[in-house]
């Protein structure tokens, strides 16, 4: 069964292209876990997204074991390079965005790698292959797809590489037009042969360095062969009844669980109502003040984050002013995955903005991803850049347990800094608005601050399906409004996975109509 939505017993994903459904469905069809489903799926998006993510970008995931075991966290987020010197680069004005200076170590090949070591069925070169002969024999270019092409068609121009796979005589393909990209297929093709670690310490690994290390500050070989992804202890918070657990710092997700909590320490009336959704902003306020000026430093990264940190960021948010310098726009996917046994993952995956650096690695199709324009040069900056250091991360991925400990949800979204407040909107619909997965991820949301760079960063956007009251509302309390068609692309593309009965096997699957993206269930 395929939809925006689906129910099965054998397994669901939801991703936001088809053709990595399809192929994560077929893993699961043959006995895959569904770790070995999101891998599958992720190299797929990559092919069919290059835009958005791929071989050259960074990874996060959770695995609920669906045994009453533990989620497990996965961070594989890469590091700035060793030879980066911040106060050279802060001379210069920052971080160059489209720059080789802007590019880390690419994790989420070695992610994939550590996430089947831990949960994978089915062998490597299974999971990558029919990724490979996607990029060998092309996918169709969407409507969506060609708006973000045309986007950035001059920065794909300005690099050689980039030109030659995403452009066509200067111009993207036109929609329908079947997209080949056989260098990347190639890449695909070794990393399923040779194992994941040719990319950090094999042929791969060589043509990256070369690449990248031509600027002062660029990767250098062995920033690749010294990389790891690996497992990290869990951020959690009881909120409202229910346990919310997702990937600690450097990713931002404790961000959402700071919001709701916030939250519901203010407001507990139906999601989407005036009052709430009022309340809403105010709470997001406070969550970004503690994630800019807390989340980034140093000391919280890869550490357990509980209920009593997160009600001291809490409080530091009611306190302190935001820390500025870290809101920039960015590109992901998402996707969810479950199997017959229960096992469920959600993954959040990207190059940071549209295509990352512009950067692609020749004779190899691999876009390099710009993560580290994320960070600041600022002297004291709680995000400085530094050698081998990692940025703040807007990549999060969340699980939902019920209060006895059943997994509820899993959720995900692409969005840059906009993720919290567009997984907190659908969970609140989910959790304490009683909605299924459909209309919780399809209903209008509303995000506040820039999305694109050059935007104004102090104004609420709402979809126009938003109840006027609701947008009344948001006037009375001095926002200023932007009204964006529903669906808008601006409010992410999320995916949701349920379980409507925590005691039977039934799972159900949502993806997002602001997305290509399908469900597919087994």
């Amino acid at each position: 069964m395929t939809a925006l939505t689906a129910r099965g017993e054998r397994g669901t994903i939801s991703a936001p292209h088809p053709e990595a459904a399809r192929i994560g469905a077929a893993v699961l069809a043959d006995g895959g876990s569904a770790v070995d489903a999101a891998i599958a799926a992720n190299a797929a998006l990559g092919v069919a997204m290059p835009h958005m993510c791929g071989v050259g970008g960074d990874l996060f995931a959770l695995v609920d074991p669906g045994d009453g075991g533990a989620p497990v966290a996965f961070n594989a987020s890469g590091p700035a390079s060793s030879a980066v010197d911040a106060d050279r680069l802060h001379a210069r004005g920052g971080v160059p965005a489209r720059a080789v200076e802007a590019v880390t170590v690419p994790g989420a090949v070695d992610g994939w790698r550590v996430m089947h070591e831990a949960f994978g069925r089915l062998p490597w070169a299974r999971l990558l292959t029919p990724a490979a002969q996607l990029a060998d024999g092309g996918v169709a270019m969407t409507e969506r797809a060609r708006a973000w092409f045309m986007e950035e068609r001059e920065v794909l121009a300005r690099d050689p590489a980039s030109r030659g796979a995403f452009l066509r005589d200067g111009e993207p393909p036109a929609i329908g037009v079947a997209v080949r990209l056989p260098d990347l297929a190639r890449t695909l093709e070794q990393l399923a042969q040779l194992g994941p670690r040719t990319l950090y310490d094999g042929e791969l690994a060589a043509l990256v360095a070369a690449t990248t290390s031509r600027a002062r500050d660029g990767l250098l070989a062995r920033d690749l062969a010294s990389y790891r992804a690996r497992t990290v202890p869990v951020a959690s918070a009881n909120i409202g009844g229910h346990r919310l657990v997702t990937v600690p710092p450097n990713s931002q997700g404790a961000t959402t669980l700071i919001l709701l909590r916030a939250l519901l320490a203010m407001e507990t009336s139906r999601p989407g109502s005036p009052a709430w959704t009022v309340a809403f902003l105010r709470a997001k306020r406070v969550a970004f003040a503690a994630r800019d000026a807390e989340l980034a430093r140093a000391q919280r990264l890869d550490l357990p984050l509980g209920a009593s940190e997160i009600d001291e960021l809490v409080a530091f948010g009611e306190r302190e002013p935001a820390v500025g310098g870290t809101s920039l726009d960015g590109d992901t996917v998402a996707l969810a995955t479950c199997d017959a046994a229960g096992t469920t993952c959600v993954v959040i995956q990207s190059l940071y903005f549209a295509f990352g650096s512009g950067i692609t690695v020749p004779d190899t199709g691999i876009v390099l991803q710009n993560r580290g324009a994320y960070f600041s040069t600022a002297p004291g900056h709680p995000n400085r850049i530094g050698p081998g250091r990692r940025t703040l991360h807007t990549l999060m991925p969340m699980l939902a347990y019920g209060a006895r400990g059943p997994l509820e949800a899993a959720v995900g979204t692409m969005g840059g800094d906009g993720q919290p407040q567009v997984v907190a909107q659908v969970l609140a619909r989910l959790l304490w608005g009683g909605e299924d997965a459909a209309a919780a991820v399809a209903a209008p949301r509303l995000l506040h601050g820039r999305y694109m760079l050059g935007e104004p960063d102090d104004v609420v956007h709402v979809e126009d399906t938003l109840d006027p009251e609701t947008v009344e509302a948001l006037r009375t309390a001095g926002h200023a409004i932007e009204s964006d068609a529903w669906p808008s692309q601006r409010m992410g593309h999320a995916c949701a996975i349920t379980a409507p009965d925590p005691q039977g096997p039934t799972r159900v699957a949502a993806s997002d109509p602001r997305s290509d993206g399908v469900a597919v269930a087994l």
